[in-house]
């Protein structure tokens, strides 16, 4: 009888167990289950937010330039026919050894990134010396940004005229419209411009200069320099499309003051009837320069 008994406490135990194992695999494959599912959603919800940021990366969705404003050295237009030939008396005058002043701000509707700036020489008729070359690169960050800077200009160089590009980029890889303006360096040595004098034509009245086809243009005059020239070019222009007719003569390696002009244009046949501009440059051995324009007109 007790032998019975035992063996079915023994009996139930036995099932309590098997309910306890089927309990826990159930309960297991739950949490597996569960498991699984919350790897497999949170898979599908990142692979949804990595489609969701390629789309609206900043290269797609950023489609606006950047915007740069320059106050120094002033900007200055050249190609505006206003000021086109009178431009070097508003341009921002630096000295070789002193320092050259950029201020600049630039503004971005998401983000910007950088912005450099390239100073090269221009109308470097002659050169005895170098010109100035000069390339600077700078971050940004945030959409708006000032930056106001002094750089030191070589004593050694050639003075003149001078370029100077400024460019910006956004984090898009946006490109802003680049800011371009001139200005001049008179260097130490010799800060004097040569003179430029015409005397066969009248530089008062251009009603007075006028030529028929086939006709010769006499051009004498003189050109000099509190130091020396070093070259000289007579040159003709259309005056509406600035383009040069023809280059009369053009002189380097002179070396003295004063120098004297002497040459002529003889008008070809089949040349259109108008304004035209003989235009006397003079050059320093410093790259210094100064021009003299005379209109004649061509008529039959």
């Amino acid at each position: 009888m007790i032998l019975t008994g035992f063996f079915l406490i023994l009996h139930v135990i036995k099932y309590l167990i098997a309910i306890g194992l089927s309990l826990m695999n159930a309960l297991v494959g739950r949490f597996t289950l569960i498991f699984l599912f919350s790897v497999l959603f949170t898979a599908c919800f990142n692979k949804k937010k990595d489609d969701q940021d390629s789309i609206l990366t900043p290269k797609i969705e950023d489609k606006g330039s950047p915007l740069i404003d320059v106050g120094l050295p002033l900007v200055i237009n050249v190609n505006d026919p206003v000021i086109k030939d009178v431009w070097p008396q508003f341009a921002t005058v630096y000295v070789t050894g002193d320092s050259f002043t950029l201020n600049a701000s630039f503004s971005d509707d998401r983000k910007l990134e950088k912005f450099w700036f390239d100073i090269n020489p221009v109308f470097q008729l002659s050169v005895d010396n170098s010109g100035w070359e000069y390339t600077d690169t700078r971050s940004l960050t945030g959409t708006i940004r000032g930056f106001t800077n002094k750089y030191k200009i070589p004593s050694s160089i050639d003075g003149g005229f001078y370029k100077l590009i400024v460019n910006c980029m956004d984090s898009a890889g946006n490109l802003a419209t680049p800011v371009q303006t001139y200005f001049i360096i008179r260097n130490t040595f010799d800060d004097s411009i040569p003179l430029c004098k015409i005397t066969s034509l009248d530089t008062n009245n251009y009603n007075n200069n006028f030529v028929s086809i086939g006709g010769t243009v006499t051009v004498d005059g003189f050109t000099s320099d509190n130091i020396s020239v070093k070259y000289y070019d007579v040159r003709v222009k259309n005056k509406n499309s600035q383009q040069v007719i023809s280059t009369l003569v053009s002189q380097d390696q002179v070396y003295s003051s004063p120098v004297p002009v002497a040459t002529s244009w003889t008008v070809p046949a089949g040349t259109p009837l108008g304004w035209y501009q003989v235009v006397l440059r003079s050059v320093d051995r410093y790259n210094n320069m100064d021009s003299l324009t005379v209109d004649v007109r061509v008529q039959p």
